[in-house]
């Protein structure tokens, strides 16, 4: 989320995690991205499981559709398997649409929901756990060294091998560190377990 940035070209632009957004968030803002920066674009709702992101009124209106706000992801018509069909869960995040249950079973599938498309399904889009070894190279490899090791300056002490809560309080506790309060708790367990020897 460091990487999504929002301003004026050629200005200061901020993340979206120092503008105090959370990942839900910026899927949302990276939808509406995707639908074209249209303003008025949404989901045309052409027929059942027939969709279309990014298009306005004008462009629905003449595909005989209905608009909506949303992505088509979350537009329920959008997202309806065929009679007999639906998603098959393998594990979080691993699904598999179109599938009879019968055929979900051979591929191992742990949860069938019959009539509904993965996109649909709380448990095929799970965030992904906050990545340590990155969160730490872009919040505090800079002053605690590529290791965690104190290395660049002795201002900076050690990092590594600190539990999630030690960082936690020196976050809230050492001025320094205070500007890095958007983390969340998760990713502060993250960079911990990265740093974990």
């Amino acid at each position: 989320m460091h990487k999504i940035r929002m301003g004026q070209p050629g200005t200061f632009m901020p993340s979206l995690v120092d503008l105090g957004f959370n990942t839900a968030d910026a899927k949302d803002i990276l939808a509406w991205a995707q639908m074209g920066l249209t303003p008025g674009a949404g989901c045309c709702e052409i027929a059942e499981n027939n969709c279309e992101d990014g298009q306005t009124i004008e462009q629905c209106d003449a595909l005989g559709g209905e608009l909506h706000e949303e992505i088509c992801a979350e537009v329920p018509e959008c997202n309806v398997a065929p009679p007999g069909e639906g998603c098959c869960v393998i594990a979080e995040n691993d699904c598999v649409d179109d599938t009879t249950e019968v055929e979900c079973g051979d591929l191992g599938g742990i949860q069938f929901d019959e009539g509904l498309m993965c996109s649909g399904v709380a448990e095929c889009n799970v965030a992904p756990a906050p990545d340590g070894e990155a969160l730490y190279i872009d919040n505090c490899q800079f002053c605690h060294g590529p290791n965690g090791d104190g290395s660049v300056s002795p201002a900076f002490p050690p990092v590594a091998g600190k539990s999630a809560g030690e960082i936690e309080t020196a976050i809230m506790t050492v001025p320094a560190m205070m500007g890095l309060d958007f983390l969340s708790a998760a990713e502060v367990d993250a960079i911990a377990l990265f740093l974990a020897p």
